[in-house]
């Protein structure tokens, strides 16, 4: 594999402020303004009675030969990086990238962001069709799909008990769905208009990157839900979020402010701020913390060291020669998960 080293810009202890972060959900994926929906009027936290329909397939049926296809070598049990690419997911080999190895277009409308268990299930979340689809590994057809609340959903996670947790673009809230249920168990709503890029530490606090009219930042959520804590990070349009083991943040700045950062435990200034060779969307990192992996709009996904230092620049990995709006979301079939 041929790796291209671009310059990267370094800046310590400066924060990075702005008066306005502009919305994403309905211009999505290009990422520029647009209007959320206005909110229901649904409490800042409950557990719902009753909740609305959903859909549980349980059958494949015959339509996986006609809806995508798996080579071999995507059921090989070697790492995997997932990509969402507006009407399909593509499946790439983590070592040398190159040409896909798959491809699942079966319920994919609107792919936005991905995400892989500990048992290589997959989430894509569909933002203009407001579900989640999970597909088991090495499955053409989804085998669940989540609706229950959910209002343009962006990035999905999931904990090591198999919850699932989802960032409504519209209204700012995240959605927990039980592990196996597709009916969701409870709901926070965060300091934003938006939830972007979500991901969990070690303790399982869940972290979320939110965006609204009057700026941007970093929330925490206790396990449950109950408690939230606006971490005192200012930034402008956040993406893509991710917690090392450590409890490091890394999170994606999007359009002008086009940036990787990274934010020690309880600090609210960068300790390091990388500018990538383009937009970056959705990040992932290896099970050891050892590779960051990150898509962007120009379809291109990269790779880079950690712990990321100064000395760090991004390494191409693979291009998806996108016909859509550029790449919201990746994943990785060896990603972290705690």
């Amino acid at each position: 594999m041929k790796t291209l080293v671009f310059p990267i810009i370094v800046f310590f202890g400066a924060a990075l402020t702005a008066s306005c972060a502009q919305s994403q959900y309905d211009a999505a994926p290009s990422n520029g303004i647009g209007q959320q929906p206005a909110s229901d009027s649904m409490p800042a936290l409950t557990t719902y009675a009753s909740p609305g329909p959903g859909t549980n397939l349980t059958s494949t049926g015959g339509r996986a030969a006609e809806r995508g296809w798996l080579s071999p070598a995507a059921l090989s049990g070697q790492p995997l990086i997932y990509v969402a690419d507006g009407q399909r997911v593509l499946i790439y080999p983590e070592e040398n990238g190159g040409s896909p190895i798959g491809e699942i277009t079966n319920g994919v409308t609107s792919a936005y962001g991905l995400c892989v268990d500990r048992y290589r299930n997959i989430y894509l979340t569909n933002w203009r069709n407001n579900t989640v689809e999970m597909y088991p590994h090495g499955g053409l057809n989804p085998s669940r799909i989540y609706k229950e609340h959910l209002r343009g959903p962006l990035y999905a996670v999931v904990d090591r008990r198999g919850n699932l947790f989802v960032g409504n673009g519209g209204g700012g809230e995240v959605i927990e769905f039980s592990a196996g249920s597709i009916k969701a168990r409870r709901h926070a709503q965060s300091d934003g208009s938006e939830a972007d890029g979500l991901d969990l530490d070690r303790h399982g606090n869940l972290y979320v990157a939110y965006r609204n009219s009057s700026g941007a930042g970093i929330d925490r959520f206790s396990p449950d839900l109950q408690h939230r804590e606006n971490l005192g990070i200012s930034l402008v349009q956040p993406q893509g979020l991710i917690v090392t083991h450590s409890g490091a943040i890394f999170v994606v700045e999007t359009d002008y402010a086009n940036a990787l950062e990274k934010f020690l435990p309880g600090e609210t200034k960068p300790e390091l701020r990388l500018v990538p060779p383009n937009t970056l969307t959705e990040l992932a990192r290896t099970r050891v913390d050892k590779t960051l992996y990150a898509s962007s709009l120009g379809g291109a996904v990269y790779s880079t060291g950690l712990p990321l230092g100064v000395d760090n620049s991004f390494n191409f990995v693979l291009s998806v020669g996108s016909s859509y709006s550029g790449v919201q979301g990746m994943a990785l079939s060896n990603g972290q998960r705690f």
